[in-house]
């Protein structure tokens, strides 16, 4: 009996084990989707907040099973790393619901009354002369390599990274995502391509028309300010400078930011962003850095302090070299 009663209170209960084992990232993902199931509610786009709610859902459940230690770690681990990196970019299909919602908000005139401003104009004004159907598709092709940028970036760090490392760009891209998705809602437009008259139209080929037609049909309506496209390309740049001594970023980190400046420039060139939206995703980009940085240093003792890693690694290091070696 006694001995019984020692084991009952030693082993904490399922509930305290996942509290106790909670990462600042399993606190982002859900205050973000609460918040957006209620913004939704609010502008009356219930078939965006169902949306949202499943979202929650996906993600709850995956911090649930993955901070509870239970069950194959190979599963639990595979759950927890697409279950709540998953409902984020997935938010972005929120956005299309809230745009008639919000058409009599939206900030186009104030946003080019910045640019002009600073710049006599917007940027994609003043980028007239430039779009040339050769230039155009330069710059279209790699606008449409963002998510080639993104999936690099992100899947092969969550398939191959782990420690510090790996915790940094995680939890930096969930913060550029969540605060970017959530400043759509507050500073809503349209963009140049459909709030500025051009003397005319662009044209390019197939990048272009991919691109178009994205933006023209998938497009989030509202995915203006902060430009996203600017923000988690420079994020990525900034992790790779990081972390250029270590591998793969030694030999990846020109290549990142060679495609980071061009689609950079092709935000404003293909008439999707203003310049300040570029500006606004650049500082979003280092601020979350710096921000990742600051909390990946804090939770980095987690196994020392008796909690789960901020993110179990796949397969155990074999070797505390080698431990070494992928935990900068």
């Amino acid at each position: 009996m006694p001995q019984s009663v020692v084991e009952v209170v030693a082993r904490p209960s399922l509930a305290h084990r996942v509290v106790r084992n909670l990462a600042v990232q399993d606190v982002v993902v859900p205050v973000f989707l609460l918040k957006m199931i209620g913004t939704c509610m609010l502008l009356g786009a219930h078939r965006s907040a169902l949306l949202a709610t499943g979202l929650l859902a996906i993600g709850a459940t995956a911090i649930s099973i993955g901070r509870s230690e239970l069950g194959p770690r190979a599963v639990r681990v595979a759950v927890y790393r697409i279950g709540v990196v998953a409902p984020l970019p997935g938010s972005y299909a929120l956005f299309q619901d809230l745009v008639d919602p919000l058409r009599p908000v939206m900030r186009d005139s104030t946003l080019r009354a910045i640019d002009s401003f600073f710049l006599g104009d917007t940027a994609a004004i003043l980028l007239v002369p430039f779009q040339t159907p050769g230039i155009v598709e330069w710059f279209a092709f790699f606008y449409f390599s963002y998510y080639f940028v993104m999936g690099f970036h992100l899947l092969g760090s969550l398939a191959f990274d782990r420690g510090t490392r790996l915790a940094e760009i995680m939890l930096g891209a969930l913060l550029v995502t969540a605060i970017g998705h959530t400043i759509y809602t507050w500073v809503p437009a349209l963009g140049p391509l459909f709030a500025v008259e051009f003397p005319h139209e662009l044209r390019g080929g197939l990048f272009f028309g991919l691109v178009d037609d994205t933006v023209r049909n998938a497009g989030a309506g509202i995915d203006i300010f902060p430009s996203l496209h600017t923000a988690l390309p420079t994020f990525f740049v900034l992790h790779s400078l990081r972390h250029r001594k270590t591998v793969p970023f030694k030999y990846t980190w020109p290549v990142a930011a060679i495609f980071a400046g061009h689609i950079v420039i092709a935000t404003m060139l293909l008439r999707l962003h203003y310049a300040v939206d570029v500006v606004a995703g650049m500082l979003l980009a280092a601020g979350c850095q710096r921000i990742a940085i600051y909390v990946a240093n804090r939770e980095k003792d987690r196994t020392e302090r008796g909690i789960q890693p901020v993110w179990e690694p796949i397969r155990l290091a074999s070797t505390s070299r080698e431990t070494a070696r992928r935990s900068p």
